[in-house]
C-alpha cells in the first residue's frame, strides 16, 4: 500500500475520500484537485468504504488499524455535514441534539433555533391537509420510546417561514447500555420527485382520458360518416384508401377495390358526363377528383358517369368534390372525396328536358295551328275594308271580327314571346333608336283601339331624340303592351297617358317611359308579382278584361333583355296604375348615321303565290290582287316552282310547310339555283315564326319572313322592305 510521510488530518482523509466515492472522478483527477498522489486517494477511498459501518457501531479508534484508521466519530461528523440527506439527532424528550447544514438548509432554520423546543412543533406539527399533528401520534417521535425503526416514510415537513416540502424519512433509536438514548433521523427532499410521479399520473390520467375523448370522437365520426347520405372517402399521400364510408360503398358497391396508390384508380370505371368536350370519354387514373387532390388540387362538382363493382352494367351518375389535406407546414399528407348520387336528378332533368322540348314543339305547332285558320280570315277582313263597304251592319262585323284576330294574334305571339324569353331564344336586333319617335309612333298605331274604348289617349314625348341601343320592334313591343294593358283596364271617359324623357342617375343618364292610366288600379299585394307569367289583377266572373296575364311578363323580359328595367305603381283599388320602363341612355346620333332610304311605290308587280290552304291561297290572291297587283298561285311545291320558271314573277310569296317532296325550303334554294329567276324577291309566309325559323329561312334564300296571319298593311311592307333590299344589292 502506498505511504506518505506528510500528516493529514482525519477530516481532511476523509474529505477527499467521500469526494472519491461521490462525484466518480479518477483518481488522477482527484489527487491533482486535492494536492495528493492518486494512490493515497485510492487508499482513504477504500479505507472509508470496507470500514464505515463499523465506524458508526465503534464509539472509539478501530483496534489494531493505528495511525492509518480514521477517528469513528470524526468520520461520521464528515459523513453526515457533507451529505446530501438531512441528517438530526434528537434526545429522550424530543429536541434536537444536532442537524447537519443539509437539514438546515431544508428547513431553514440556524443550528440554535433548531434545538429551542421539540423538533416536532418546528418541522412536523400540522398533516399534510392542515390537520394539528399531536407529538405522539408522529411515528418518529414514538420510534424510541417504543424502539423501533421508521423506514421509508413519506410525510410533509414545515420550514420556518411556513412553506412546506415533501420528504421520505427514516429514524433509528441509539442505544447505550442497551438502552435507546437518542433517535436519528434521515429525511430527503423528495418534493420535485413528488411533483414529477404526480406530472407523471396527471400526465398519464390525461392521456387515458384524451384516448377515450379520441376513441370517443372516432366512433362519432363514424357513425356521423355512415350516417351521412354522401359518399366520403379518404387517402394518405399515395393514394391508399384509408377510409370510405357507408354510402361510399353502397355507391361502388360492397366489392370495391381495394387500392394501395393512385396508379390502380384505373380499377375505377368512370366516364366524364359534364357535357364538356371530354364528355363520355373514359377517366384514367389521374383524371380522379382524389388523385388531383393530392397533387393540390381542389376539386369542385366533377359530373362522372361511374359502373359499380358488383353491378358493371349498371351506371351512376355522380357529382364528385376532392380536398387535399395539408399538415402544419402546409406539406400534403393526403386527400379526401366526396361524391353524391345524382342519378335521378340527372333523369329527371333529362325527363324535364324532353318535356320543355316537347312544349315548346306543342306551343309551335299549336301556334302555327291556329294562325293558319287566322290567315284567310285576316286577309278576308282586309278584303272588307279595301272594298269599304256601305253596308254599316257589315262594317262593324268587319271591325268585329278585325279586331277578334287582332287579339288572337296577340295571345298566340305573346305567349310564344314569353316561352322564348324564359329559354333565352329571343335575340334582338339592336340598332340606334329614338325612343321618343318609337313612343309616338307606337302610341299613334294604338290610339283609335284605345279611343274605341271610350278612353282618350295623351301622348308626352321629348321635343328632342331620346336615344337607346336596341331593337325597334321590340321596343314598341314593350309600350304597345303596356298601352294596351292600360286602356284593358280603364273605364268609359277614362284617360291614358304615355310619356318619355331622359333622367340623370348615379350610373350616367337614362331613358324613362310611362304608361299611366286613371282605371281601377292595383291591389299593394298584388304589385311584387305582376311581372311574373299568367299573373293578372283581380276580375269579376265575366273577366271583361280578358288575356292570358302574359303582357306584363312579356314587358319584363323584353326589358330586361334590353339592360332596363321596369317597375309598377299604384295607390291602391280605384286609383289607377303607373308602369315605368327605365333603358340605359346612349350618345346622340348624327343624322349621317342614320340610314335614310328612299321610299318605295310598289307598281303593278307579278307575284306568285304558293300555299297548301285552298282558303288561305285564295284570300291572299284576292287581297293582292285586290291590291293592284298580277297574282299566280300554286297549291304545292313543284307545281309552284314551275309555276315561277314560266311566269318569272317579281314577288313569290311562299309556304313553307307544303304537302309532297319540296318544302317551302325547296322551292327558294331551286329558284336561287337558276340564274334566270335567281333574282326574284321571295317571301316565306309561315304559321312558324321563332327565330331558328326566321334564320332557317333566310339560310335557305327567303328575303322576308312573315307570319301568319299577316295584315295587308304588314305585307306591303315586307313587299316594299324586300324590294328595297334588292335594290341595294343590285
Amino acid at each position: 500500500m502506498a505511504s506518505d510521510d506528510t500528516y493529514y488530518p482525519h477530516s481532511f482523509k476523509a474529505a477527499v475520500a467521500l469526494a472519491a466515492l461521490r462525484d466518480g472522478q479518477s483518481m488522477q483527477e482527484l489527487g491533482a484537485r486535492f494536492s495528493v498522489s492518486p494512490e493515497l486517494v485510492a487508499q482513504w477511498s477504500d479505507t472509508l468504504e470496507r470500514h464505515a459501518d463499523l465506524a458508526f457501531s465503534q464509539g472509539s479508534n478501530l483496534p489494531g488499524q493505528g495511525e492509518d484508521l480514521f477517528d469513528s466519530s470524526e468520520i461520521a461528523k464528515t459523513i453526515a455535514e457533507n451529505s446530501t440527506q438531512g441528517f438530526a439527532m434528537m434526545d429522550r424528550h424530543g429536541f434536537c441534539i444536532y442537524a447537519n447544514k443539509t437539514w438546515l438548509a431544508m428547513t431553514g432554520y440556524s443550528a440554535e433555533e433548531i434545538g429551542s423546543k421539540p423538533l416536532h412543533y418546528l418541522v412536523h406539527h400540522h398533516h399534510p391537509d392542515g390537520r394539528p399533528y399531536p407529538m405522539e401520534e408522529c411515528p418518529i417521535d414514538r420510534a424510541l420510546p417504543e424502539n423501533f425503526a421508521v423506514r421509508a416514510h413519506e410525510d410533509v415537513f414545515f420550514r420556518k417561514d411556513g412553506s412546506t416540502f415533501e420528504v421520505a424519512c427514516a429514524a433509528s433509536p441509539i442505544f447505550q447500555d442497551g438502552r435507546p438514548v437518542a433517535t436519528v433521523i434521515e429525511i430527503r427532499d423528495v418534493t420535485e420527485q413528488k411533483q414529477q410521479a404526480r406530472e407523471r399520473i396527471d400526465n398519464e390520467r390525461r392521456a387515458v382520458q384524451l384516448a377515450d375523448a379520441a376513441e370517443e370522437r372516432r366512433r362519432q365520426l363514424d357513425a356521423l360518416l355512415d350516417a351521412a347520405p354522401v359518399g366520403i372517402g379518404m387517402a394518405d399521400v399515395h393514394g391508399k384508401l384509408i377510409l370510405v364510408n357507408r354510402a361510399n360503398r353502397e355507391l361502388w358497391g360492397q366489392s370495391m377495390a381495394a387500392v394501395n396508390e393512385t396508379a390502380q384508380y384505373r380499377e375505377f370505371q368512370g366516364w366524364w358526363a359534364d357535357g364538356a368536350e371530354h364528355h363520355g370519354q373514359r377517366l384514367q387514373a389521374g383524371d380522379w377528383g382524389l388523385a388531383r387532390a393530392l397533387q393540390g388540387e381542389s376539386v369542385d362538382n366533377d359530373i362522372v358517369e361511374i359502373a359499380p363493382f358488383d353491378q358493371p352494367d349498371l351506371r351512376k351518375t355522380i357529382a364528385l368534390s376532392a380536398r387535399p389535406i395539408h399538415d402544419e407546414l402546409g406539406v400534403i399528407r393526403g386527400g379526401v372525396v366526396a361524391q353524391v348520387d345524382i342519378t335521378l336528378q340527372k333523369q329527371a332533368e333529362q325527363a324535364l328536358r324532353r318535356a320543355d322540348k316537347n312544349k315548346e314543339d306543342f306551343i309551335a305547332v299549336l301556334a302555327h295551328e291556329l294562325r293558319n285558320p287566322l290567315a284567310p280570315i285576316r286577309a278576308a277582313v282586309d278584303l272588307f275594308k279595301l272594298f269599304d263597304p256601305g253596308n254599316p251592319v257589315l262594317r262593324r262585323a268587319t271591325e268585329a271580327m278585325g279586331r277578334q284576330v287582332t287579339h288572337i294574334t296577340r295571345l298566340v305571339d305573346d305567349l310564344l314571346d314569353v316561352a322564348r324569353i324564359s329559354r333565352g331564344r329571343i335575340e334582338l336586333r339592336r340598332s340606334a333608336c329614338d325612343l321618343a319617335q318609337v313612343v309616338a309612333l307606337t302610341a299613334e298605331d294604338y290610339r283609335q283601339s284605345i279611343q274605341d274604348k271610350g278612353v282618350s289617349l295623351h301622348i308626352e314625348v321629348a321635343p328632342v331624340p331620346v336615344w337607346v341601343d336596341g331593337d325597334s320592334a321590340r321596343l314598341a313591343q314593350i309600350v304597345g303592351n303596356l298601352l294596351h294593358n292600360a286602356a284593358k283596364f280603364s273605364s268609359k271617359g277614362g284617360r291614358v297617358t304615355v310619356s318619355v324623357h331622359q333622367e340623370a342617375v348615379a350610373a350616367g343618364v337614362q331613358a324613362v317611359v310611362t304608361v299611366a292610366d286613371d282605371g281601377i288600379g292595383l291591389a299593394p299585394e298584388l304589385i311584387d308579382s305582376l311581372f311574373e307569367p299568367f299573373v293578372q289583377a283581380v276580375q269579376d266572373l265575366g273577366r271583361g278584361a280578358g288575356g292570358l296575364g302574359l303582357g306584363l311578363a312579356l314587358v319584363k323580359g323584353l326589358t330586361q333583355l334590353h339592360g332596363g328595367v321596369v317597375s309598377a305603381h299604384s295607390m291602391g283599388i280605384g286609383f289607377g296604375a303607373a308602369f315605368t320602363v327605365r333603358l340605359p341612355s346612349m350618345a346622340p346620333v348624327a343624322s349621317g348615321d342614320i340610314d335614310e332610304r328612299k321610299p318605295v311605290h310598289l307598281d303593278h308587280l307579278k307575284i306568285v303565290a304558293i300555299d297548301d290552304n285552298q282558303d288561305a291561297l285564295e284570300m291572299l290572291g284576292l287581297l293582292l290582287g285586290a291590291s293592284g297587283h298580277d297574282v299566280s298561285t300554286a297549291c304545292d311545291g313543284a307545281s309552284g316552282l314551275a309555276l315561277v320558271g314560266r311566269i318569272r314573277p317579281d314577288v313569290v310569296v311562299c309556304d313553307i310547310g307544303l304537302p309532297g317532296s319540296m318544302s317551302g325550303y325547296d322551292v327558294v334554294r331551286a329558284i336561287r339555283s337558276d340564274p334566270a329567276i335567281a333574282h326574284t324577291v321571295c317571301i316565306a309566309l309561315s304559321g312558324y315564326g321563332q327565330e331558328s325559323d326566321r334564320r332557317e329561312s333566310a339560310a335557305a334564300g327567303f328575303d322576308e319572313h312573315l307570319v301568319k296571319p299577316v295584315s295587308h298593311a304588314d305585307l306591303e311592307d315586307a313587299l316594299k322592305q324586300a324590294l328595297l333590299n334588292k335594290r341595294s344589292r343590285c
